[in-house]
């Protein structure tokens, strides 16, 4: 199944950025409206989110 609503986002309107390091954990406040994209840079990663 593939989805037909993918975003335009302009990286330079990012309030913040971060690359992590494999096993890091990591935690950020994500207000309403805002919007939050996980990209996997190394590839056959998996991601755990907890909302």
């Amino acid at each position: 199944m593939t989805s037909t609503f993918m975003p335009q986002l302009d990286p330079k309107l990012a309030i913040y950025d971060q690359v992590l390091p494999a096993r890091k954990p990591w935690a950020q406040v994500i207000k309403k409206g805002q919007t939050l994209r996980i990209v996997d840079l190394g590839g056959n990663q998996a991601v755990d989110f907890l909302v």
